[in-house]
């Protein structure tokens, strides 16, 4: 039988009903007597019960699958990317920067971290290094330029800047996002074929010391070689991997390899790939195919342009970083983005003609975004 709620109007008349069936001292129910206000009260507490209890079934009903299948939502994903420290002109020595410089951004209250040791040469030296945000997610996405000050100033460091945007931080998974995931993970519960290839690979991603998730494969791409050159043998495939934020780590293609073509734990524990006995799948990263846009905005009077202008930078950033492998930037993506920000009269971009198509294996990434004002 299936569950089914009842609102106040309904448990009040089948409270009243069996009253009247179950009784003939009391007659008056209508509306403000004594009698039907003693049973009022507790139709709205049984109400009140009735959506709690289907509330609390439409939440528990997907964390149970979910549970029983071991199905955890994807981790939030640390913001990182290059930082670059510069020693002072009048330093005539290196300077040593340990891992764990702490850096903040000038929006926010955040704190980045570096990855590695570094020695900055003198004499106005530069040296990059991998720095990612403390605070997991999205909100340690930054634009180029705002990682500026160390909260512990180093000796000899004139400059601290992320030349770069930091894009890469993503959120945990919502439950709209694990449902999709979850219904291509029953899908291809039937291991080797292409689509569970690229699931598998999809599914991989690297910690640090700390269980902060640093890196994972955002976009995979599967190739059969075979198709285009039937000399090839048909038990050899390629899997394309990117990390979303360019400059794919060999430790996130050794995860993958070891992921799809399965392994066994030091007690004996065999853990099943995706892959098909005799089938040879080579990893590679998917090269990054860096993408220069210019152009010119007329700006409207009212509006601040170089508000505009940041904004401008950031939405064409975006449109770039979402693109998967071997996925074309369409300039009318471009131009919707830059027309939808308030102030903006019109939009030209300049470097470019027609849609930038990238590599079948490569993946689109921002190098030289510029917009001037027209």
């Amino acid at each position: 039988m299936p569950f089914v709620t009842k609102d106040f109007i309904s448990i009040t008349e089948s409270m009243i009903s069996q009253m009247q069936v179950s009784q003939n001292q009391v007659s008056d129910f209508y509306v403000g007597s004594v009698a039907r206000s003693l049973l009022e009260a507790p139709a709205a507490e049984l109400e009140e019960f009735y959506r709690q209890m289907l509330f609390g079934l439409l939440d528990s009903i997907p964390v149970a699958v979910f549970e029983s299948f071991g199905f955890d939502a994807i981790s939030a994903v640390s913001a990182s990317g290059p930082v670059t420290f510069t020693s002072l002109p009048t330093r005539d020595d290196d300077v040593f920067v340990a891992a764990g410089t702490r850096l903040t951004s000038i929006s926010s209250s955040l704190i980045y971290v570096t990855s590695l040791d570094i020695v900055v040469p003198p004499s106005g030296g530069s040296v990059e290094v991998l720095s990612s945000c403390e605070t997991h997610g999205s909100v340690g996405n930054v634009g180029a330029g705002n990682i500026s000050d160390m909260v512990d100033p180093i000796n000899g460091i004139a400059l601290v800047s992320n030349v770069s945007p930091f894009f890469n931080g993503t959120d945990e998974e919502g439950i709209n996002d694990r449902r999709i995931r979850f219904r291509k993970y029953i899908a291809n519960l039937a291991r080797s074929t292409q689509h569970s290839l690229e699931y598998g690979a999809g599914t991989v991603f690297i910690t640090d010391e700390v269980d902060r998730v640093t890196e994972r494969a955002v976009h995979v791409v599967l190739d059969e070689p075979w198709r285009d050159d039937p000399e090839i043998p048909a038990g050899i495939v390629n899997l394309y991997i990117h990390n979303g934020s360019g400059n794919t780590s060999g430790d996130l293609l050794q995860a993958v390899t070891r992921n799809v073509n399965g392994w066994r734990d030091s007690d004996g524990t065999s853990h099943p790939g995706w892959k098909a006995a005799g089938v040879i799948c080579n990893v590679y990263a998917a090269a990054d195919e860096s993408i220069d846009v210019t152009g010119s905005i007329l700006i409207h009077s009212d509006y601040d342009s170089s508000v505009v202008i940041d904004s401008a930078v950031f939405q064409t950033n975006t449109v770039i970083w979402s693109k998967g492998v071997g996925q074309s930037v369409f300039l009318a993506e471009i131009i919707d983005r830059v027309m939808s920000i308030p102030g903006v009269l019109n939009v030209q971009i300049e470097n470019h003609s027609e849609d930038i198509a990238v590599g079948q294996f490569s993946k689109a990434i921002p190098e030289l975004i510029s917009w001037g004002q027209a």
